[in-house]
């Protein structure tokens, strides 16, 4: 059989309390018998009864002072008052110090069995029901000690986007307190507004999304990438009635992706600027050799034939074969150098820069009769001294060698400021250079004009020599307009 709730039975007849606990015995319970009021308060301090059968009258305290005593010990029990002296006012008092039912003698034991089950099954439901309570606190105050302990950002928003917890990590990402935002719109942390209705819509949608990413900012309106992770919230009936959202900082992550999507690019680049660099060295540096070959064969022929005029038409001819290779062998070399061999950077300002290439040039500049003119008040550079003198001196050296018929040549060296960018130029009112072009000048080797001088490496180098320093370079140039070469360097 099954064990019953003990039972508290205070009874000062002997037999009627020997009768009473045998039949609640007899139906399972645990019964606990005494004979005065003072047993049944002692008794009453050691163990807790759910339910008590008080006979009115004792031989030392009344029924009644029992109850309020039990009472006092466990509000929650459930008394039940008997006694062969009913009458009106004592049913009244004894209901009014909460007894829980009125039994009177002799005792209908059906009554009083129904009246104990019924008793104890009350008391088994407020105990069920504490239990429940109990284990609801527990539940939320574990949970609100992970959410508070949680290293991701976990916030609970209602379905009209209102902010119903902010837990610590929100507030580290966020830079806000949780009174600060509780109640408000979470409209307000998003960079993009629009971006919570389009979270709200996918999670009422799908039920949960994961690794959301987007925007959000801070208290000092600092942006930060997150990646969220969001679910809906549904009460007891399956209403929605919000969403809880985890989210993580991503900004360190999102700046790595970047800078290796950055680096990937760069080296996609560098890759194909090194197979057009193996491609232009190899048919480059092969031209001069098939010239010398050729000659060579030549020269045999004349000197079998002792034609020694032409003999040494031939050795000028590849001697000038020679030299074009040696010139491009050493611009090549000089472009593989950049980069590896670096003078310590320094801050200069790049007006004495300037006026050391114009000293560098100025033989050139004097016989070509080309007008120079610098602009003043140029800000200062982080850069190897050396290398971007040597720019300086190949772009002013271009601008004079593709001024064409113009009458007054002219060349200007100057700065402007693009938003947060400096950005220098060497411009000159030459010829210019067609829009296809652009790009193209910058390759090794590659010349506007193929019977000009030099090998054509001197916009490639330039070019290098810019990157090195963390800059870009670019024309500016329409086809018989003039020509302006823009850069850009580190300022300090």
């Amino acid at each position: 059989m099954e064990k019953k709730p003990a039972i508290l039975v205070v009874e000062d007849d002997a037999g009627m309390r020997e009768t009473l606990s045998d039949i609640l015995a007899d139906k399972g319970y645990v019964v606990k018998p005494v004979g005065t009021g003072k047993e049944a308060l002692a008794l009453a301090k050691k163990e807790k009864f759910p339910t008590c059968l008080i006979d009115l009258k004792l031989p030392d305290i009344t029924g009644i002072e029992v109850l309020k005593g039990l009472k006092a010990l466990n509000p929650e029990a459930y008394a039940i008052i008997i006694t062969a002296y009913a009458s009106k006012e004592t049913a009244i008092e004894a209901l009014k110090a909460d007894a829980y039912c009125y039994i009177e003698k002799p005792v209908n034991i059906e009554e009083l069995l129904a009246a104990v089950e019924r008793a104890s099954e009350a008391y088994q439901s407020l105990e069920d029901k504490r239990r429940a309570e109990e284990e609801l606190i527990e539940t939320r105050d574990y949970l609100d000690n992970i959410i508070a302990s949680s290293a991701d950002a976990i916030v609970v928003v209602d379905m009209n986007g209102i902010v119903r917890d902010w837990n610590k990590s929100a507030e580290g990402i966020m830079g806000y307190r949780a009174d600060e935002v509780i109640g408000a719109s979470n409209r307000r942390f998003f960079a993009d507004p629009e971006e919570p209705d389009r979270i709200m819509e996918r999670v009422q949608r799908e039920g949960m999304i994961k690794n959301y990413r987007t925007i959000v900012l801070r208290k000092d309106g600092k942006p930060v990438h997150i990646s969220m992770s969001a679910a809906l919230l549904k009460d007891k009936n399956g209403v929605p009635i919000g969403t809880v959202r985890v989210s993580r900082d991503i900004t360190e992550q999102k700046r790595a992706e970047e800078e290796r999507e950055k680096l990937l690019k760069e080296l996609e680049a560098k890759n194909t600027e090194m197979e057009r660099f193996t491609y232009v060295v190899s048919h480059d540096l092969r031209s001069p050799l098939v010239t010398t070959q050729g000659f060579v064969s030549v020269l045999r022929e004349d000197l079998e034939q002792n034609e020694i005029e032409k003999v040494e038409n031939d050795l000028k001819y590849i001697e000038t074969s020679v030299k074009k290779m040696d010139h491009l062998l050493s611009d090549t070399l000089q472009l593989s150098r950049i980069g590896h061999v670096v003078n310590p950077p320094e801050d200069v300002p790049f007006g004495e820069l300037v006026q050391e290439a114009q000293e560098q040039t100025a033989e050139q500049i004097k016989s070509s009769g080309v007008e120079i003119s610098v602009a003043e008040d140029f800000p200062a550079v982080h850069v190897d001294r050396i290398r971007i003198v040597e720019v300086l001196v190949n772009l002013i050296g271009n601008s004079m060698n593709y001024m064409g018929e113009q009458p007054r040549p002219k060349i200007d060296v100057g700065y402007r400021v693009d938003g947060e960018e400096t950005v220098f130029f060497v411009k000159d009112n030459g010829i210019g250079i067609d829009k296809s072009q652009h790009g193209k000048v910058f390759e090794l080797f590659y010349k506007l004009d193929r019977t000009g001088k030099g090998t054509g490496a001197g916009l490639a180098i330039v070019k290098r020599i810019i990157e090195v320093h963390g800059g870009r370079i670019w024309i500016e140039s329409e086809k018989g307009k003039g020509c302006a070469v823009c850069f850009t360097l580190p300022v300090t």
